[in-house]
């Protein structure tokens, strides 16, 4: 079984401000990954992501992780969906952390 976990910040990379409220990105997350990348079970968790810039400037940001579990190696397909959501057009990011693992999950 194949983990993902992105965590994806709200705020525009260049605006450095929110452009769409959480309900609106769980839309826009939802519809892309169901829809276009055919993923079909996966949990959204809002969170709060920081960090600092360069420059020194310190950065608070409302994030969402989503963490996908899968049976196949999905590795190309994630490499794709984070290639849009750093897109201008969905959330214009510079960067989306991802964590990959192998963990030992059961559905019971």
């Amino acid at each position: 079984m194949y983990e993902y976990q992105l965590t994806i910040g709200l705020n525009d990379r260049i605006t450095k401000k929110q452009r769409f409220t959480i309900a609106e990105a769980h839309d826009k997350l939802n519809r892309i990954l169901l829809n276009h990348f055919k993923i079909y079970a996966f949990t959204m968790i809002d969170c709060v992501g920081c960090y600092k810039h360069d420059n020194g400037e310190i950065v608070q940001e409302p994030s969402i992780r989503i963490e996908i579990a899968t049976d196949e190696d999905e590795t190309k397909k994630i490499e794709l969906l984070i290639k849009a959501i750093k897109h201008k057009r969905m959330f214009n990011q510079e960067s989306v952390m991802i964590k990959v693992s192998e963990p030992n999950i059961t559905f019971r």
